[in-house]
């Protein structure tokens, strides 16, 4: 049986997103160094997905995996974040 799963990772941030982020919904990475396929604005989609719509933003990572593309579970959040945090 094929199968392959999703490792999602949501981010909380203060403060206000990029000036590039604020309309974005997702955006797709396809590049193999990075460990995930795409990176959602979770906060553009609902005020709710936040504390305070005014003074935070969220992320939501996912990164794919399969018996031909595995992880490394135990370093992967760790990978995400040094691999996409925003940046001004």
């Amino acid at each position: 049986m094929l199968h392959s799963s999703s490792n999602i990772f949501g981010i909380g941030l203060k403060g206000k997103p990029p000036a590039d982020l604020r309309t974005k919904c997702w955006m797709y990475f396809p590049e193999d160094n990075c460990p995930f396929y795409r990176v959602t604005v979770f906060s553009n989609y609902s005020p709710n997905n936040v504390p305070d719509i005014k003074t935070h933003w969220s992320l939501m990572a996912e990164v794919s995996e399969s018996p031909h593309k595995p992880v490394d579970q135990a370093g992967l959040w760790e990978q995400v974040l040094r691999d996409y945090w925003p940046r001004d």
